[in-house]
């Protein structure tokens, strides 16, 4: 009965140690188990980025990357302000009237000749000359001629000068120009033509003045 004792003793305590090892380690088990489904930090090793289907929440600051061409569309009607960058303009097209003037004056030996019915700007436009020509025949010997014009723009009178040709062949001068000059409505467009030297008489000469443009309407 010693005897059984004496070994019976060792080997309930040795089963004893295993069922507690036992426990021990289910208990471990159980408890990295729920760890999983609390705040444990999970580490991506790839693919980076992730791919993802259906709808997904961002949040945060989030580096888009363009790929393909992207459309932009501008609700609305913003004011776009364009600062130190000349843009280029023109006149719209529409509503141009051309004019065409021409007068013959002499022949003369005076120093010069005015246009007697000078062209009228309509009623309700504008008169932008572009043009100016002058051709004097039958000069005196080493003279030349120069055109000048009268116009009222804005209710301001001023005269502009063409000035006469460098050369001068066979008592002939010919010189035109092109010019941005406008008349208001209803103003009168005067010319005139004279000998550059200023001296009177001699052979008589033909003046043929000229201008041309286009009338706009006044807002």
């Amino acid at each position: 009965m010693t005897r059984f004792l004496r070994f019976s003793v060792p080997i309930a305590l040795v089963a004893l140690g295993g069922l507690f090892l036992i426990e021990r380690g289910l208990e471990g088990q159980g408890q990295s188990q729920g760890q999983g489904k609390g705040s444990t930090s999970v580490t991506i090793v790839g693919p980076l980025p992730v791919p993802t289907t259906g709808t997904s929440t961002v949040s945060g600051t989030v580096a888009a990357t363009q790929s393909g061409p992207w459309n932009v569309g501008i609700s609305g009607a913003p004011n776009v302000n364009v600062l130190n960058t000349p843009l280029p303009t023109r006149e719209v097209d529409i509503a141009r009237e051309p004019v065409n003037f021409m007068f013959f004056c002499g022949p003369t030996s005076d120093t010069g000749c005015n246009v007697p019915t000078p062209y009228k700007v309509p009623a309700g436009k504008r008169l932008i000359i572009e043009y100016v020509s002058l051709a004097a025949e039958n000069l005196p010997v080493g003279d030349a001629a120069y055109v000048s014009i009268t116009t009222i723009a804005g209710g301001q009178g001023a005269f502009f000068f063409l000035p006469p040709p460098p050369l001068v062949l066979h008592g002939s001068s010919i010189n035109s120009q092109s010019v941005r000059l406008y008349a208001d409505p209803l103003s009168s467009v005067s010319m005139q033509a004279n000998r550059l030297s200023a001296a009177g008489g001699g052979p008589a000469t033909l003046y043929i003045m000229s201008y041309a443009g286009y009338l706009v309407p006044v807002p």
